[in-house]
């Protein structure tokens, strides 16, 4: 979000709530972003915290589930810095480090 959008206030107005599934974790990690990129750009609605968030394994899916808290976009109290046009899957790896998962993201703005 910091990549797209000034920090402010954004209210837990409105929840939206978001089901992925994919053959891998950075393949889930990507789209999962890529979900609240299009809420943003083409739905002009914006999250302030994602709750409840689950991820699981089934057989050779990775499952996500979470919900988003967030409010209707408005130009009046939000401002763009960036418009990213994608998430990418360049360099994306997801590595564990000690008990923390650590990525590299790369956008395409």
């Amino acid at each position: 979000l910091d990549a797209a959008v000034d920090k402010y206030d954004i209210l837990d107005a409105d929840e939206k709530i978001v089901h992925l599934e994919e053959f891998s974790p950075e393949e889930l990690l990507v789209n999962f972003l890529n979900e609240i990129n299009f809420l943003l750009f083409t739905k002009k609605w914006i999250f302030s915290r994602i709750k409840n968030i689950q991820i699981n394994k089934e057989k050779n899916l990775y499952r996500l589930s979470a919900e988003l808290k967030g409010e209707k976009f408005s130009q009046t109290k939000h401002h763009i810095k960036n418009e990213i046009k994608a998430v990418t899957f360049h360099q994306v790896k997801i590595e564990k480090e000690k008990s923390n998962l650590k990525t590299k993201i790369i956008f395409d703005i």
